[in-house]
């Protein structure tokens, strides 16, 4: 393959995992791969030693719906960013596998049994919005009572009117159990049994943050609050992160927030752009104003102190032990002590991907080749790379492997941790996505679904 070729490559993969962040909320801890009332980091996830088998699929034409045509339309995810792009994705949750399907007639939920693919109930969300282009569609992945919170939003380009409300799906039957305004809100997340929502309106300059926790009757029931920025951080607004850790809660697009889970309260008053949650730890963040500083805390907001430079924030992060040192560049350190425990040199061009059990995975370019390198957390040791022609995505971890997408070929990676070694390689359809879904995985594409299974 010539380098231009390689580069071609890792375009396609730096838009794989750009989706993939719009679609997870560039998470920094455990991303949204489970579907339970508990936090993701509590939840066993399926172990991958071995390719798991096909269990079954379902194509677009498959789904028997007069208002959508089969030929022309497609899956996409249930993120309304992520579908922007046109990212194919869906969920599992509690044994319900969850997608948009998206064609002629508009878009609708459709909802798959996860034993078998049968095809479960589809469900149109309305929303009162004259001349309105589209309906976009946004789901939590884990459900609430037994309901799934999905919001519909609406955006009138004749007035620039926006319109959002929350829909409550029964996942047995994909009944619209209620709906509850909420015009704020473009994200929603259920997290140890609690409803959040959260939105940042990026039409005008300066515009708050709005992040409220409460409950399917109200889901302002607990705190809805309103976080003024300065305006320092700078950004397109055509993203966000969101995520709940160690009763941390983090909400960002043109600018970032961190808040108590339980209260609302604010933890960091200045602007900064994005932040890290320690599992077990607290977080990092790194400010927006000059120099460039991140700032370290505690989970109760307590600043622990403050460093140059910035820290590396947006990758996921999972089993990582509460003793292990965070990240501020390339650099470990000591979260109780604030030293240094290694410090890599010749960093240019590289980029952290994630975190996984005591592996930093970074992406970057060698002699014009594009690696995939893995380092040590504890000690900063480069244990593997290989080339990013084999592993384009890294969104996805078992806790012994990475897995991803070889966008090459066309196939689901399984790279172990540790010695960086191929373990199995799954072919799939051209521009899937997969992610860990019950006992195995779950891969889609714009015109199929995949359930792969380790059961015999």
């Amino acid at each position: 393959m010539t380098p231009s070729s390689r580069r071609r490559s890792s375009t396609r993969a730096a838009l794989a995992i750009t989706a993939a962040a719009l679609l997870l909320g560039a998470c920094s801890s455990a991303s949204d791969e489970v579907a339970t009332g508990e936090h993701e980091q509590d939840v066993p996830r399926a172990e991958l030693p071995v390719a798991p088998s096909l269990a079954w699929s379902v194509g677009v034409a498959d789904v028997d719906d007069a208002d959508v045509d089969g030929a022309g339309g497609s899956f996409v995810a249930p993120q309304a960013l992520a579908a922007m792009y046109g990212v194919p994705d869906a969920y599992e949750v509690d044994g319900v596998v969850v997608t948009v399907l998206r064609g002629e007639g508009g878009s609708r939920l459709v909802a798959f049994s996860g034993d078998d693919g049968a095809v479960a109930w589809q469900t149109d969300l309305h929303i009162d919005n004259p001349d309105a282009l589209t309906v976009e569609i946004t789901c939590a992945t884990t459900a609430i009572d037994g309901l799934l919170p999905c919001l519909a939003a609406t955006f009138n380009p004749s007035d620039r009117s926006r319109n959002s409300e929350l829909n409550f799906i029964d996942l047995d039957d994909g009944v619209v159990a209620s709906t509850v305004p909420a015009p704020y809100a473009t994200a929603v997340k259920v997290d140890n049994g609690a409803l959040y929502t959260a939105g940042q309106d990026n039409r005008a300059a300066r515009t708050p943050i709005t992040i409220a926790r409460g409950t399917v009757e109200d889901p302002t029931s607990d705190w809805m609050e309103e976080y003024f920025l300065a305006g320092q951080c700078q950004g397109s607004g055509d993203g966000y992160t969101f995520d709940i850790v160690n009763g941390v809660v983090h909400f960002g697009s043109v600018g970032a927030v961190l808040a108590d889970a339980e209260n609302g309260e604010r933890l960091i008053a200045d602007d900064f752009s994005g932040a890290t949650l320690l599992p077990g730890r607290g977080f990092v963040a790194t400010l927006c104003s000059a120099p460039q500083t991140a700032v370290v805390g505690a989970n109760d907001g307590t600043e622990v102190r403050r460093h140059l430079g910035s820290h590396t924030w947006g990758a996921p992060w999972s089993d990582v032990s509460e003793q292990s040192p965070y990240l501020v560049g390339f650099e470990g350190i000591d979260f109780d002590s604030g030293e240094s425990i290694w410090k890599l040199e010749n960093t240019a061009n590289r980029s952290v991907m994630a975190v996984y059990s005591g592996t930093v995975i970074m992406f970057g370019w060698e002699d014009d080749r594009p690696l995939v390198t893995g380092v040590d957390l504890e000690t900063g040791e480069s244990l593997w790379s290989v080339s990013r022609d084999i592993i384009a995505t890294v969104d996805n971890t078992d806790g012994e492997r990475v897995i991803g997408m070889n966008s090459v070929l066309n196939e689901v990676v399984a790279v172990n941790l540790r010695s960086g070694e191929v373990e199995w390689t799954l072919a799939v359809p051209e521009n899937s996505r997969a992610r860990l879904a019950g006992d195995g995985l779950l891969v889609v594409s714009g015109s199929e679904l995949q359930m792969f299974s380790t059961d015999d």
